[in-house]
């Protein structure tokens, strides 16, 4: 059996910097964006060196 999760971009780690959007990562929050929309999966998850977790 296969879960389908969507992994938070390591600069969402930050909120007050993930509000922030700027060239280098727009790419990278659309995509983010739609993935959640593709898979109809609303929660995010994260990754750090201890593993995945759930964020928030």
């Amino acid at each position: 059996m296969f879960i389908q999760i969507v992994i938070c971009p390591p600069f969402f780690n930050n909120p007050v910097n993930s509000r922030e959007i700027t060239a280098g990562n727009q790419d990278t929050v659309i995509l983010h964006e739609m993935v959640h929309i593709i898979l109809k999966e609303w929660k995010d998850y994260g990754y750090e060196w201890d593993g995945i977790h759930k964020k928030y």
